[in-house]
Formats: C-alpha cells, sequence, structure tokens
C-alpha cells in the first residue's frame, strides 16, 4: 500500500497537536553527539502530560499494510530507541537497514518529505490558563520535543545511509533526472547518506579503530566509493538539507551542504592505517592445521588487499586532482 496512507494518517493525528509526529532532519554527527549529551540532562523530570503527548505513536503507521516496513517505521518513530543515540545511533540502525532493504525509492522519497514537512510545522499544543492565555513550554518539555525531533534526525539518515546503490541511482533516475515533485527530496536524500556513510559507518566505526584486518580495509574503502559516487554527480552542489523547527535553546535551523573537500583526507586516513596497521604475514591467516589451506587463504586475502588498495589509489589520485581548494 502506498506511503499515502500513511500520510493522511499522520496529517491527521498532527491535526490532534501530538508531538509524536515530530520529525526530524540532522546536522553534523559531533554536532548532534553535544546535543544529545547536553538535552538528555534533566529528562527524567519530563511530566505526564508530555507522556501524553508522545503515546499513540502506532496509530502513525496504521496505514502500512506491508510488514516489512510497518515495523521498521514503527521501531524508527519509537521514542525508546532514541536514549542511545551517540557515538552512533546502534538502536536505530538494525531498523534503519531493514526499511532501507524493504522500502521502495518512491516511497521513500514521500516520506522523507513528510517527515521534513512535520519537523518544520508541527508542535505540540500549549496549555491554557484560566484567562486562556498560552502556557509555555517547560525546559523539560523543550527538551524532550529537540530530543524527539533528533532522535528522528538519525532515524532518518540511518534509512538513507543503508540504502543500496541499486536503490541509490533509481532515485537519481525516478527523481533527479525526471525533475518529478520530489526532486528537491531526493539531494537531501542523497546528503543524509554521505553524513550517515561519513560520521557513523566510518568516522565513528571503522576509522575509530586500526583498520587491522583485510575485511576492514576492504570495508572502508567501499564506504568511500558510495561517497565518492555522489561527490563526482553533476548535481553535487545541489545535494545538502535544511531544517527548521526545533526550540530554543537550540539553533532553530541546523544544515548541510555537500563538500567534496571531505573525499581527500578521509582517503587519506584510511591509506596511512591499512599502511600502519595490517601485516600481511602469513600467521595472521592461519585458518587450520593445513599449510595448503593456509597459504590458498592467504592468497586470496592478498588478492582482496591488493586490488582495493588498487581502488583506493585510484580514488587518491582523482581527488588529489580534483580536491576543491
Amino acid at each position: 500500500m502506498k506511503l499515502l496512507v500513511l500520510v493522511i494518517a499522520l496529517v491527521s493525528l498532527a491535526a490532534c497537536d501530538k508531538v509524536h509526529n515530530l520529525i526530524d532532519v540532522p546536522n553534523k554527527m559531533d554536532d548532534l553527539n553535544k546535543k544529545m549529551d547536553h538535552m538528555t540532562s534533566g529528562m527524567d523530570t519530563t511530566n505526564n502530560k508530555m507522556d501524553q503527548m508522545v503515546g499513540g505513536m502506532d496509530s502513525t503507521v496504521v496505514g502500512i499494510n506491508d510488514q516489512r516496513v510497518f515495523l521498521p517505521v514503527k521501531e524508527l518513530m519509537d521514542e525508546a530507541n532514541y536514549e542511545k543515540l551517540s557515538p552512533i545511533p546502534s538502536q536505530l540502525m538494525p531498523f534503519g537497514k531493514k526499511l532501507a532493504e524493504a522500502i521502495s525509492v518512491s516511497d521513500l522519497a514521500e516520506l522523507v518529505y513528510l517527515w521534513q514537512k512535520e519537523i518544520r510545522e508541527v508542535n505540540p499544543t500549549k496549555l491554557m490558563d484560566k484567562e486562556g492565555n498560552e502556557i509555555a513550554y517547560t525546559d523539560a518539555e523543550v527538551n524532550r520535543i529537540n530530543k524527539i525531533k533528533l532522535g528522528r534526525t538519525l532515524a532518518m539518515q540511518t534509512v538513507c545511509g543503508f540504502l543500496s546503490d541499486e536503490k541509490v541511482n533509481a532515485l537519481i533516475e525516478m527523481h533527479i533526472e525526471n525533475h518529478s515533485r520530489y526532486e528537491d527530496t531526493a539531494y537531501e536524500i542523497l546528503m543524509f547518506r554521505a553524513q550517515f556513510i561519513r560520521d557513523v559507518l566510518l568516522k565513528e566505526s571503522l576509522l575509530s579503530q586500526p583498520l587491522s584486518t583485510v575485511g576492514k580495509i576492504h570495508q572502508a574503502v567501499a564506504y568511500t566509493q558510495q561517497l565518492d559516487f555522489i561527490a563526482r554527480l553533476p548535481f553535487a552542489d545541489k545535494v545538502g538539507y535544511k531544517v527548521s523547527g526545533f526550540l530554543p535553546p537550540m539553533d532553530s535551523a541546523i544544515e548541510e551542504k555537500l563538500d567534496p573537500k571531505m573525499m581527500l583526507p578521509l582517503l587519506k586516513k584510511i591509506e596511512l592505517s591499512a599502511k600502519q596497521d595490517f601485516k600481511m604475514e602469513l600467521q595472521n591467516f592461519k585458518v587450520s592445521n593445513s599449510p595448503e589451506k593456509n597459504a590458498k587463504n592467504q592468497q586470496i586475502q592478498t588478492d582482496i588487499y591488493n586490488k582495493t588498495m588498487e581502488q583506493l589509489n585510484i580514488g587518491l589520485q582523482y581527488w588529489e586532482a580534483n580536491s576543491p581548494k
């Protein structure tokens, strides 16, 4: 069933002023981590009225018939999964990966568009005093609202980051080459993807430790190739996002534009670690008591390593020649 049903369900809930409709869009990972560390302090003081405002999450996805989409969306919108967002959103990543595998690029564009619109325009209704004047949100309520928005930000980033290369190509063809209604949303999806791969999958995961095995080096280079693909697109200057709707003391808007200058430092860091932290020695490839099997394993891993380093060098040569000044 198309996400149109979901849109209707969400709009209806927005009319009821449920804060659980709030969805978010990301800033750089380091900034999010700092903000989350600040906001999560004192969250236990949030009152029961805020609990009621964020309750009823299940009804926002009741219109989705495909369980492969329904279940991960439900989990990605669950505030309980926003408790551990840094240094990586570990509670969201399994569900983001499942949704990335199940959702069509058409439905993803609709969903991201909707989430963007809601974070800009939807906030819970303020309580009224006896004279009919609005009562300002408490600090705890503001913290919780922003926490939900940041949680949804990372939920959206995670889905975009885990999209297959085939779906990225299909997204570009459907929405950018054909200049569809969701062309601008497609540029945002590409930026969310680049940000997640760069900040979560690389900086905070693989590159947070030495690249000491062939598998680590191979995966790191594979991630940089996904970034390289986006950075070399002829419309790369349009890739970016801006999201507004956050409440003070946070900045009201967060934004990022794709910066191709990120490529060269990333590639050099991978090259340095691959040369310093990995040793192509026979004892590293002992998988059995058979010398023949161990030698064969070493040869297979050597071939993978050499091919990976060749791909890395191709990227280095390109960005050394073409990196923006």
